[in-house]
């Protein structure tokens, strides 16, 4: 299975965050063999809540991809297939199959360049929550100055996001390093009360921390070996 975020443990991030992010509607634009898919997937399966809508071009893209089928296939495989939803569009066109404010993270991963991450931004801004998640692939100066980039002349993500009106005013943004690197755009929230209770923030009276774990507990969902 094929996916530049394998060797430096990105899939961990990504299941950390779709957990963060939910329970609620994810999307992932990109899917080259799945890697990404599956792990979004099984964490949505895991808290028992939310979808993943995975979009790709499959055939229809001209350079490195799988078929519908093979993916299709690989959803069913690791039995997936009651909370992923599989779909052809590509990155901007997809946006407009969701409503506003209706989407808990969106993940665009594919050959991204300064534009298509402008173009995602202004795409999908109003379809995510107050407290969701955008996340690009890429977005680090060294992964600008990757050999594709420089040979097609692309438009480099990192000024982009320096310069993005939409993702200053409306987002808290971090961009990963490590190769491939990742920009996490997290959607500031307002004060509306029922935002803070959907973010978790409607703490119990007199209490400064929300939710207990027993010892047991930890260990069994973090340390199945021990």
């Amino acid at each position: 299975m094929r996916s530049s975020y394998i060797s430096r443990g990105y899939g961990h991030l990504l299941k950390a965050l779709t957990l963060v992010s939910g329970p609620g509607v994810c999307v992932e634009v990109g899917l080259l063999d799945g890697y990404s898919m599956l792990i979004i997937g099984e964490a949505i399966r895991h808290s028992g809540q939310g979808h993943l809508y995975a979009y790709d071009l499959f055939e229809d893209y001209p350079y490195t991809h799988a078929t519908y089928d093979a993916i299709a296939d690989r959803i069913t495989r690791f039995n997936l297939d009651k909370v992923v939803t599989l779909r052809r569009n590509d990155a901007i066109a997809a946006a407009a199959d969701f409503d506003d404010l209706t989407l808990a993270m969106v993940h665009i991963d594919i050959s991204n360049t300064g534009e298509i991450v402008r173009q995602a931004i202004e795409a999908w801004d109003s379809k995510l929550k107050p407290g969701g998640l955008l996340l690009f692939e890429g977005g680090s100066p060294l992964r600008d100055e990757v050999g594709w980039m420089k040979t097609f002349n692309r438009k480099a993500i990192f000024p982009e996001l320096c310069s993005n009106s939409l993702l200053r005013e409306n987002y808290t943004t971090t961009v990963l390093h490590p190769f491939p690197s990742m920009v996490l755009c997290s959607k500031n929230p307002t004060t509306d009360t029922a935002v803070q209770k959907e973010l978790g923030f409607d703490l119990a009276e007199g209490r400064s921390l929300h939710g207990e774990i027993a010892e047991e507990e930890l260990l069994r969902d973090l340390f199945p070996n021990a």
